[in-house]
């Protein structure tokens, strides 16, 4: 429960080669041991490779007086390992269900991060402060407790890092009250033919559920992306099918800045894209398919005409 105090997971601080096959893979599970509390890497360097590696059935709480803690599956702290063709599932944790990582620099490639639960923020993923290499990964069905403060990046969290890449991924049915896809605070991210679709804002304990709140946006805003007080860039993008409660069905950007290039942003409920207080003006959109339409060289208002636009 939320507040609880969880017992340390495996700390680990040496070289790791934690190598299955394709058909073969290691698996890490509690199989009923309520001891289990994943992994935690200390100090890794990108010597330390984990591949064709499943974990699941972490379950954790909060963890008081620690730089980094209460997440899931893995937790990296200092560390660079190589993450390759791994699936992290089924995991609960404060935050970071599937990967909490502080001051790191991973390189994760082909890894799955599905159906994990936070209670705080980062149902898949919670990224500080940190600079990964992220390609080809799937964040699916990755929730955040609805209620209370926060609650926010269903599928990522992304706060304090200078530069993120995400590249091919597909970030699709996550749920949380704010930045139901990615949430991005204080960061800077370069997004390139990353898909969003599916994912749906679900209300909090905010009382004013709005853009315009008196403190700040709160819950019921962005169900694809939510940008506050941050620069991106989106190329090759698509978001479809994603939901908001008030304002910002694909993109929500509160403070910030952000590009959009050869994207496509259809079907989004309430809107497409909502602007809050940007610092420089208006978002720079240009040759994108934007629902509605928005002024900018190349762009169109032309039905995509999706086969399976319930599945994005």
């Amino acid at each position: 429960e939320a507040g609880a105090i969880a017992a340390p997971p495996a700390v680990m601080n040496a070289v790791i080669d934690a190598v299955g096959t394709e058909s073969d893979s290691i698996i890490f599970d509690n199989y009923g041991n309520e001891n289990w509390k994943g992994i935690t890497m200390d100090g890794v360097s990108n010597s330390s490779i984990m591949e064709y590696v499943r974990i699941s059935g972490v379950e954790t709480g909060f963890v008081p007086n620690q730089p980094i803690a209460g997440g899931g599956a893995v937790i990296l702290l200092n560390s660079s390992p190589v993450l390759k063709h791994m699936t992290i599932n089924n995991n609960t944790a404060f935050w970071g269900a599937g990967i909490l990582m502080g001051w790191s620099d991973p390189t994760l490639s082909h890894v799955d991060i599905l159906d994990n639960y936070a209670i705080s923020a980062g149902g898949g993923m919670y990224i500080a402060a940190s600079n990964p290499v992220i390609e080809n990964v799937n964040i699916r069905r990755n929730t955040v407790e609805v209620g209370g403060a926060y609650k926010l990046g269903g599928g990522i969290v992304i706060d304090s890092c200078d530069e993120i890449m995400l590249n091919q991924m597909e970030i699709s049915n996550n749920t949380a009250s704010r930045g139901a896809g990615i949430y991005v605070q204080n960061s800077s991210v370069i997004l390139t033919q990353v898909s969003f679709y599916g994912n749906s804002i679900q209300i909090g304990d905010c009382e004013c559920h709005d853009a315009e709140c008196p403190y700040e946006p709160c819950e019921g805003l962005g169900g694809g992306i939510y940008l506050s007080e941050a620069f991106s860039i989106m190329k090759n993008v698509t978001m479809s099918s994603n939901s908001a409660l008030d304002h910002g069905g694909g993109i929500f950007s509160y403070k910030s800045n952000f590009a959009l290039v050869n994207s496509l942003i259809w079907g989004n409920e309430p809107e497409p894209i909502y602007s809050f207080m940007s610092g420089d003006g208006q978002p720079d959109i240009i040759y994108s398919d934007i629902e509605g339409g928005w002024e900018g060289e190349g762009n169109i208002d032309a039905d995509p005409l999706f086969t399976n636009p319930e599945n994005g």
